[in-house]
């Protein structure tokens, strides 16, 4: 029998106002009267009754339990009144709270043995709603065994202090993984989880798990299905249901769950490894475009090098073409003729010396054009003249030799308003650049 995974019932309606509770007082109190008497009914013929709220209907207020609770707090509750009536402790609690046997391989068996000598025992019931635990079941491929139970019923309570506290049938559920779910049909999960299971008798256990479809054995097409049901307390006592499970239920569900975790494990194994190779390739991409990234950045860098390279090289020819056509076109005309006056000796770079007397009158800049003709005696040009715009920078500078005094070049300033000039000096023609390679400006240091 498959399972029909139909919805819950949904939320409950919001109270009337409290004029219309007074109102429909008297059918309040009709309706609670029929529900009692149907429920006195249902339970001479051992039928499950909700709990219903008539009150609720005509805008009473219902039971916290009824409007607010959800599916796990009442899984929840169902356990906590379990032991407080059972004076049991399910088996992870009672196995938690014994003593560490630290250091020992067998501590977990030692300990569980512990918890089922020293108290009582119940299953660890899975707390959520019913369809939840149905997923969780189906999911890690285990055997579902659903309790279902009403206080309403005489035979229940001796279910709950035996069968339920039975150490071995605790210890055989929680051996094999089963998942165990509980609850009261008068609540809204549970009675909805007993029209799915058809339950009728109670105490009432199922056991649900995947099996195969005829049509397709493929056990990723497994549905959930209700392997067996027991109604009543003698088909519900813990010899019954351990020989149940131990010779029918496991011989008969464990083979096909073993097929589906094989299944399952070989899935999440592919998986895995289909994302370690979705990460390597992904790894692989992101270095493959940090690499081409990185080639372009680079290209790119040479190709701004390049570029600057050539605009410096361009820079430079033309600022040496200009030199050039200045000093073929306008330097001389800065020259003016010798002049018996203020007699001038220089040092030049290259060691040699070189004097001539200028006239009181004549600039620094007739100063520093003669030496500049005795560096670089001949240029060589187009015959054209230099651009427009162009000022010519002096590659050295004059300085008088003791005490050291730096003359600069002035178009304007006459030799004889330089006190250290006027009446005649020896001068030394110092470089401001570093010596540069023959053909270029020709200037050479004292060293060579």
């Amino acid at each position: 029998m498959e399972l029909d995974d139909s919805a819950q019932f949904g939320a409950p309606a919001a109270p009337r106002a409290s004029l219309t509770s007074i109102l429909a007082w008297p059918f309040t109190l009709t309706f609670s009267f029929a529900a009692q008497l149907f429920n006195f009914v249902f339970r001479i013929l051992r039928i499950p009754f909700p709990r219903l709220h008539f009150a609720g209907i005509f805008g009473g207020r219902r039971p916290p339990n009824a409007s607010r609770e959800t599916p796990r707090d009442a899984a929840d509750r169902f356990v906590r009144e379990l032991e407080e009536e059972t004076g049991a402790m399910s088996i992870s609690r009672a196995v938690a709270s014994m003593p560490d046997a630290a250091g020992s391989s067998s501590s977990a068996k030692a300990r569980e043995a512990g918890a089922l000598a020293n108290r009582k025992i119940l299953p660890d019931f899975f707390i959520g709603s019913y369809e939840d635990a149905l997923t969780a079941a189906k999911r890690d491929a285990r055997i579902l065994c659903v309790i279902l139970l009403t206080n309403e019923h005489d035979d229940v309570p001796e279910f709950k202090r035996t069968t339920l506290t039975d150490p071995d049938f605790v210890t055989l559920l929680n051996d094999n993984e089963f998942v165990v779910w509980g609850g009261d049909v008068r609540e809204r999960d549970a009675y909805q989880a007993a029209i799915k299971l058809g339950a009728t008798t109670y105490p009432f256990v199922a056991f649900v798990c995947l099996h195969p479809r005829r049509s397709n054995p493929s056990p990723s097409a497994a549905l959930m299905t209700i392997f067996s049901s027991h109604a009543g307390l003698a088909n519900t006592r813990a010899a019954a249901l351990n020989t149940h499970v131990r010779a029918t239920l496991l011989p008969r569900a464990v083979p096909f769950l073993d097929r589906v975790k094989m299944e399952n494990a070989q899935r999440m194994e592919e998986r895995r490894l289909r994302a370690e190779q979705d990460a390597a390739y992904e790894a692989a991409a992101r270095a493959d475009t940090e690499r081409i990234l990185a080639f372009r950045a680079e290209e790119a860098r040479k190709a701004r090098e390049e570029r600057e390279r050539l605009e410096r090289a361009e820079l430079e020819a033309r600022r040496e073409l200009n030199i050039a056509r200045w000093r073929a076109l306008v330097r001389p005309t800065l020259i003016p003729p010798e002049q018996p006056g203020v007699r001038l000796a220089v040092r030049l770079p290259h060691g040699a010396r070189a004097q001539r007397s200028f006239a009181p009158s004549d600039s620094l800049d007739a100063l520093y054009a003669f030496v500049d003709a005795q560096i670089v005696p001949h240029a060589e040009s187009d015959g054209q003249s230099p651009d427009a715009g162009y000022e010519h920078e002096w590659a050295f500078a004059l300085a008088v030799a003791y005490p050291r005094d730096i003359i600069p070049p002035a178009s304007k300033t006459p030799i004889s308003e330089i006190g250290a000039l006027k009446s005649g000096a020896t001068l030394v023609a110092e470089v401001k650049s570093p010596a540069v390679p023959a053909g270029d400006d020709g200037y050479e240091d004292e060293s060579d």
